[in-house]
């Protein structure tokens, strides 16, 4: 093939890569809103980036799933809370002097379910 013969091929298959080009731009969503592109990949990325965060299980204290989520709703920042809500948010429930020692629990094979009943 003769270096003519090639350039109009090559042009040729231009043309026909912008005419595909421009057909795929037409099915878009945000076709005829200029200046916006809608996001067309599928929210499975997105979900599969977020399981690594989500509780699978509930934690302790909380009875039901409303109760968790109803926690998990409230923003403990400064921003959002008063100087002295936002000090009893994050107050930790047990408090110790530093350089206290704290003893480790001590582990009973036989343990009454009432006691463990009561704990949990």
């Amino acid at each position: 093939m003769n270096e003519n013969g090639f350039q109009k091929r090559a042009q040729r298959v231009e043309e026909l890569r912008k005419k595909k080009i421009e057909e795929l731009k037409k099915q878009r969503a945000d076709a005829k809103l200029k200046g916006v592109i809608i996001s067309a990949a599928d929210g499975d990325r997105d979900k599969k980036f977020a399981q690594k965060f989500l509780v699978k299980d509930l934690p302790h204290p909380f009875k039901n799933v409303k109760q968790f989520e109803a926690l998990m709703s409230v923003p403990l920042g400064k921003d959002w809370n008063t100087i002295q809500s936002h000090k009893r948010l994050i107050q930790p429930e047990v408090l110790t002097k530093a350089g206290t020692i704290i003893k480790p629990l001590k582990y009973k094979k036989e343990i009454p379910l009432q006691t463990i009943e009561a704990l949990v």
